[in-house]
């Protein structure tokens, strides 16, 4: 028990790791002392680590991101407001527009609420089956 066919023991591999935790393979890792810097630390030289503001960890990431990135996150930022606008309006605009009574308002909210996830589910499949383009 324990021993290979050829009856010697199985050997257990150690390898080195970089201060991520990841296997270096002898080589300087991604997380090497001199090459890493975490945007989100500095070190304030008391304890070892103090957070930087906010503001500025913002502004590491914007920097990260191209421009068609930031187009395509501020479309998509918009249509998801635009859409929540519209659903939270609608009860609104059909008790005090059209005299709708509570439970007709609610009545459509539930059936809006139902036919949203089905729906998504049916255009994620649909979408496998038609080009982008």
């Amino acid at each position: 028990a324990g021993a290979s066919p050829a009856g010697d023991t199985l050997a257990v591999e150690t390898r080195e790791l970089d201060g991520c935790g990841f296997p270096t393979d002898g080589a300087p890792g991604l997380c090497a002392e001199e090459r890493f810097i975490n945007p989100c630390f500095d070190d304030d030289g008391v304890d070892g680590v103090k957070r930087r503001p906010f503001w500025r960890q913002v502004k590491y990431v914007l920097a990260q991101l191209n421009l068609p990135v930031r187009i395509c996150m501020f479309l998509l930022f918009s249509k998801m407001f635009t859409v929540e606008s519209v659903i939270s309006a609608a009860s609104m605009v059909t008790k005090n527009r059209y005299g709708w009574a509570v439970h007709q308002v609610g009545t459509l909210g539930m059936i809006v609420g139902c036919l949203t996830i089905p729906i998504s589910v049916f255009i994620g499949w649909i979408s496998q089956y038609r080009e982008d383009r």
